[in-house]
């Protein structure tokens, strides 16, 4: 998991599309280690929207033990221009529960 937390930073965007992915399907309790940077991806202005798509939903995977740092992010998503953005912020807030 580290090994994939340090791509998150490679300079090439499908790199990180393919990272976010897998740190998703990993789902718990391994991606906790990636949330700050799940998280730190999610709040970048300029994100390629496949890329913040992806990483949304990872966020959405962890689950309700990533609610208090990715709450912020997710809510603030939801008025994203783009509506793939939109609806995978949706969908993550609900995977998180009620």
């Amino acid at each position: 998991m580290k090994s994939l937390v340090y791509a998150l930073w490679d300079p090439c965007k499908s790199v990180w599309e393919t990272v976010t992915g897998t740190i998703g399907w990993i789902g718990l309790p391994e991606a906790m280690m990636a949330l700050d940077e799940l998280v730190a991806l999610c709040q970048k202005q300029d994100e390629d929207s496949n890329v913040k798509s992806l990483a949304l939903w990872a966020l959405g995977r962890i689950g309700p033990e990533g609610l208090v740092k990715s709450k912020q992010v997710l809510i603030k998503e939801l008025s994203n221009s783009f509506w793939k953005v939109r609806t995978t912020a949706c969908m993550a807030i609900s995977a998180m529960g009620p």
